[in-house]
């Protein structure tokens, strides 16, 4: 599953605004593996200082769940998420393109 999150940190930076690309394999319940790639608006992956990630599960109050990434190259991180249930996420992705400027940015996704 693959969900893109538009941004926008009102920094002057490059990096500053474009797009992070969330992908969740295989979004099902238990262990997921995940890549997050951030591209700066003309699409190229662009290097930003720090980016986060989390779940929540609003239904279940669950959450915010963290998790570790680790950078795997121009744009890229990845880790592994425990989503113990099923249900409609919501992750909130995090990125910071200065020491003054970020974005916060939301999408639902469905765990089955």
């Amino acid at each position: 599953m693959q969900l893109k999150l538009p941004y926008d940190t009102g920094g002057k930076e490059p990096g500053a605004k474009g797009t992070a690309t969330l992908t969740v394999n295989p979004a099902t319940t238990g262990g997921n593996q995940l890549t997050l790639v951030v591209a700066a608006a003309d699409g190229k992956p662009v290097d930003v200082p720090e980016t986060q990630l989390s779940f929540t599960l609003p239904d279940r109050d669950l959450g915010p769940l963290p998790v570790k990434l680790t950078k795997s190259g121009t744009g890229a991180w990845s880790g592994t998420a425990q989503l113990p249930l099923a249900g409609d996420w919501v992750a909130a992705v995090v990125v910071r393109s200065s020491d003054i400027d970020q974005d916060t940015e939301t999408k639902q996704l469905t765990i089955g």
